[in-house]
């Protein structure tokens, strides 16, 4: 397993720090904090698994 990198993003106009790790050969994990609510996803590549935690982070915000 590789280590983690934090990485800084922007949803929803407010800017949030996010953790992405290699947790496998092929897989990605990016997770974090958002509004009080943890937010977790795992894809095939870092910026794959970035643009799925914001995306799942902004459809949060639709609740």
């Amino acid at each position: 397993m590789s280590a983690s990198r934090q990485i800084p993003i922007r949803v929803d106009d407010e800017d949030v720090s996010i953790w992405v790790t290699k947790s496998g050969k092929t897989t990605w994990r990016a997770h974090g904090e958002f509004r009080g609510k943890h937010v977790d996803v795992v894809a095939q590549s870092e910026s794959s698994a970035i643009a799925a935690w914001k995306n799942k982070a902004d459809y949060l915000t639709k609740d």
